[in-house]
């Protein structure tokens, strides 16, 4: 359901980048998605959230297969390319901290703890540490 909700903000943003800022002007849409790297790595994260929100329904589970989760491994891709729009778009300096820079940084620290967690050793620790807390002193 996660998942799903993050396709229909993308969408929602999308459509107001295409409907409210430019009028669905296809030229002035094209002129903007060429010229400018936030809305190329943009187009491309909505891009790749367009196939998970299609398939990440039951019946294509089983139809797909090994290649449902195969596909699906491509959301930590847009995650990380999904950071790099909003810190772009901010039109900040990522290497003096200027700008409005420091809260993509703030969502990109989240993503990294939560890709982090991802990984069999750290969620190993975390489980323990987690149960270890748990216990009564």
């Amino acid at each position: 359901a996660l998942g799903l909700y993050c396709f229909m903000f993308a969408s929602l943003h999308v459509l107001t980048f295409i409907g409210l800022d430019y009028g669905f002007n296809l030229q002035l849409i094209g002129g903007i998605v060429l010229r400018k790297l936030y809305a190329i790595v943009g187009l491309a994260t909505f891009s790749l959230l367009l196939p998970l929100a299609i398939t990440s329904f039951r019946w294509w589970m089983k139809k797909m297969g090994r290649k449902w989760t195969s596909l699906h491994r491509l959301v930590y891709l847009a995650g990380v390319l999904d950071i790099l729009h909003y810190a772009w778009a901010k039109k900040g300096n990522l290497f003096t901290l200027s700008g409005d820079i420091l809260q993509p940084l703030g969502w990109g620290l989240l993503l990294l703890l939560l890709l982090a967690l991802r990984i069999p050793p750290v969620r190993r620790w975390a489980s323990g540490f987690r149960h270890r807390s748990a216990r009564p002193a």
